[in-house]
């Protein structure tokens, strides 16, 4: 039965016959009137399938067709699929599918296991009207039978897709994920269909450093003036990439890979998070002329030994390609290469979600036709969801790309989906049908949504998530949108007047609703949309907290029911959020995946170490105004009821450290070091210690000169004892603007080497307060048994620091 209310795939269909459409009754009088015919071996993808086809008709009809392996086990109308006897299939795109009919029969086809069952899926869509909106059930839309045989009518038409290949990246948390990514055609298996496109680093595995670093140490990268050998852990690396021999072995391992691996038809170059390239006078020479070093744009060598490369390959290996990512210090188009040889193709990455912003959009319309000046095969690299908690919701700006990107005859995509689904659900289903044509109308699917899935309420539904597009788009102070692992900016896509807005408009569609279904819908966006509210609620309040000086006893009360008031926000949140990670539906399941090893309970933990600095600010108030019984009280009383993590260990490691006069034993003296070691992510960072007037050293950063830059100064600590308990406390100021980029952290040592672990935080920061003086920032952490040493840094990310009087102690 062919969905008459939303004709929006009459412009995905590409006929490919003239002759008069067809019509089938698969179920007549209440009774099956059809079979469906499979090949008795074939695929499970083909099996699923023709199991899915059977299980909707039943649905919708109440009448199960049988599955059968031959037609004289059949009856009525037979609907074969994959029986390549009846068939002659494309293989190009291979995703392509055939929706034909012949002889009052139904043929459903493509060129392999899984273009076939994208056949069967694309004939339930179309021509049966089922849609699957969301993982799970509760999110499908099955049509109501409108009269009492199930009939369906259609032209012979074939499926191509306008993306080929596709990739979606963590959206796949359970079964149900796994099986809605199946019927909306999301992803293409690994060589299965489009052949698997492989631009991620590869290099590591060319030259590990148990095999060369003895003999060859030149073949690693010069840094500062020594050779970095990598540990046998660390990909995140690039060669001597100058040297001829590392050229050579480099080509004489991409021949044997592809001798042994005939069917794999790339081999990877692409470099991802490299920071660090190698500063040898032969890799200089590749660079474009009079590079700017602070912009570290290794474009022009990193395509010059790509094309080194790429041109002895193609000798042997004609039809093999050589995969690359152009991403961070090879974003920019080459300058003094001419061209990039015909076998290599890029992944360029791209955020869609700012496209919002002209200048960004404007630039990055430009970059993409810069580097089809230079390279034959051009593919897209973008950031669906970016793990944010926030509604990153942008499904006009995700249109518009996507359409540029077809006019610019990109070939491929991957995706970075991580996705928060109660919030971005009608973008992602409009997003997986836009691959396949990219021509279709991003309202009309958008109104599919909201139509089929709220029904009666779809008004309220329509302007809640016009709401959330409008939060996401609007510029404000201090918003970069760059949302990823950062509670801070997450706060700021929406405040407490958009907040208040969007339950507005959620209880109204509830209001507006008498089925139960479509009422459970709702309910998981709204407790979505609470589940977010805490990062606004709590920057909100932490704002308030931090604008009052404590200078009287008046203000020191404000501060004082102002914490409380965030303790009993925290202790909400910590509740809301246990619930909602035993939950089976898209939210539970969504939430739980994004918090695995604890992430978003560690993210958010720096928005609400906010509150530590004013805390300590309250302390010392009642230590220098109070008598030591009163000072006592009201500390305990401060700490109490913050939930158990860091800033309540922290807030009463302090406690001791205020009282230390009174029982010294309880605290350690200073055990930092007067050894300092800086560590710049890109080298641009500048760092500089002075001395202040009362002749303390101030330590200097600047990490402002390019974005994504990070400076620190750190200390490691070995030898410490495992399950005791650490404080670390510096003064730092910064500029109010750029304050939540400052931050004071440790990171767990483990036989002189980083500590890894599952079950254990590794590391843990506390973020600094908009406030042009200098602020206390500590920090607490209890080792687990099987570390035995810290990390002590002062941090900044795009920003500058002084940060003065750095102290650690052992706290009993």
């Amino acid at each position: 039965m062919k969905d008459k209310i939303f004709l929006i795939y009459i412009l995905f269909l590409a006929f490919v016959s003239c002759a008069k459409a067809e019509n089938f009754k698969l179920t007549e009088n209440g009774r099956s009137n059809s079979t469906i015919i499979i090949d008795k071996n074939t695929s499970k993808d083909i099996y699923t399938s023709a199991k899915n086809l059977q299980y909707y008709i039943e649905k919708i009809s109440g009448c199960k067709v049988p599955i059968v392996n031959n037609k004289q086990n059949a009856h009525g109308i037979l609907i074969y699929i994959g029986n390549k006897k009846y068939n002659e299939v494309s293989t190009s795109p291979p995703e392509t599918c055939y929706i034909e009919s012949k002889n009052n029969n139904i043929y459903l086809s493509g060129a392999n296991n899984t273009a076939t069952a994208y056949a069967v899926y694309t004939f339930i869509e179309n021509e049966l009207g089922i849609r699957w909106f969301a993982p799970g059930t509760d999110w499908e839309y099955i049509p109501a039978l409108k009269s009492k045989d199930l009939e369906v009518s259609f032209d012979n038409y074939t499926i191509k897709p306008d993306i080929s290949p596709r990739f979606w990246s963590s959206h796949n948390y359970n079964e149900e994920w796994d099986n809605w990514n199946q019927y909306n055609k999301t992803i293409n298996p690994s060589g299965k269909t489009a052949p698997w496109r492989d631009f991620q680093n590869n290099i590591f595995k060319i030259f590990p450093p148990e095999k060369y670093t003895k003999k060859h140490p030149e073949y690693y990268p010069l840094i500062n003036g020594k050779r970095r050998i990598p540990l046998k852990s660390d990909k995140y690396w690039w060669p001597c990439i100058g040297n001829p021999d590392v050229q050579k072995l480099t080509i004489e391992y991409i021949k044997d890979y592809f001798k042994k691996n005939s069917s794999v038809t790339s081999f990877s170059l692409g470099m991802d998070d490299v920071y660090n390239m190698c500063e040898c006078d032969l890799c200089k020479a590749m660079d474009a002329p009079n590079p700017n070093n602070n912009t570290r744009n290794y474009t022009d060598r990193y395509y010059t030994f790509v094309n080194i490369v790429a041109k002895e390959i193609k000798k042997t290996y004609p039809e093999k390609y050589i995969g690359t990512l152009i991403y961070l210090h090879t974003q920019e188009p080459p300058q003094a290469i001419n061209h990039i040889e015909d076998n290599v193709f890029g992944y360029m990455t791209q955020d869609w979600a700012k496209w919002s912003n002209d200048s960004s959009k404007k630039n990055y319309k430009k970059q993409t036709k810069d580097w089809k000046k230079y390279i034959n095969h051009l593919s897209r690299y973008n950031y669906i969801g970016f793990n944010s908690i926030a509604p990153r919701f942008f499904p006009h700006s995700l249109d518009q790309a996507m359409k540029f990107d077809s006019n610019e005859s990109i070939e491929g995509m991957y995706s970075e989906i991580y996705t928060f689904l109660p919030h971005t659900a009608p973008m992602i289903w409009a997003f997986s049908k836009l691959q396949w044509n990219t021509s279709l109308n991003i309202d009309d699917l958008l109104d599919e949504f909201y139509n089929k899935m709220y029904e009666t309420s779809n008004k309220e539904m329509k302007k809640y998530y016009e709401l959330l597009e409008n939060c996401w788009d609007t510029p404000k102070d201090k918003y970069t949108k760059d949302v990823y692992n950062n509670p801070i900016q997450q706060a700021l896509v929406m405040d407490e007047n958009d907040l208040k807005e969007g339950f507005r408009l959620l209880n109204q569609a509830l209001n507006s609703s008498n089925n139960q279904l479509v009422k459970n819908r709702i309910t998981i966006v709204k407790d979505g949309l609470t589940f977010y509210s805490f990062y606004v609620k709590e920057y909100a309040l932490l704002k308030k907290i931090n604008s009052i000086q404590i200078t009287n006893g008046d203000n020191a009360k404000k501060v004082y029911t102002l914490i409380e008031d965030f303790k009993a926000l925290t202790n909400e949140r910590h509740l809301f959020w246990n619930k909602v990670f035993k939950q089976k539906n898209i939210l539970g399941v969504n939430a739980t995946a994004f918090n695995k090893n604890n992430s978003l309970e560690k993210d958010i933990l720096r928005l609400e170490s906010l509150v530590l600095t004013p805390s300590i600010n309250l302390i010392d108030w009642y230590q220098q105004n109070n008598e030591q019984k009163q000072l006592n009280k009201e500390i305990t009383v401060l700490v109490d009821n913050f939930p158990d993590n860091y800033i309540k260990e922290s807030l009463t490691a302090y406690q001791k450290f205020s009282r230390a006069n009174i029982n010294p034993k309880s605290i350690s003296t200073n055990i930092l070091g007067t050894k300092w070691t800086t560590w710049s992510r890109i080298q641009s960072a500048e760092f500089h210690i002075k001395i202040d007037e009362n002749k303390t050293k101030e330590y200097v950063i600047n990490s402002m000169q390019r974005r994504d830059e990070t400076g620190i100064y750190l200390q490691n600590i070995n030898n410490l004892k495992p399950g005791a308990t650490y404080m670390a406390k510096v003064m730092v100021k910064t500029d109010p603007v750029h304050s939540e980029n400052v931050t004071l952290g440790l990171r767990l040592r483990a036989k002189n080497q980083w500590y890894t672990s599952n079950i254990h935080t590794t590391s843990i920061k506390t973020t600094a307060v908009a406030n042009s003086n200098y602020q206390t920032l500590i920090v607490t952490i209890t080792l687990p048994k099987d570390a035995d040493g810290i990390s002590f840094q002062m941090n900044t990310n795009n920003a500058t620091a002084q940060f003065k009087n750095p102290e650690l102690y052992k706290i009993d």
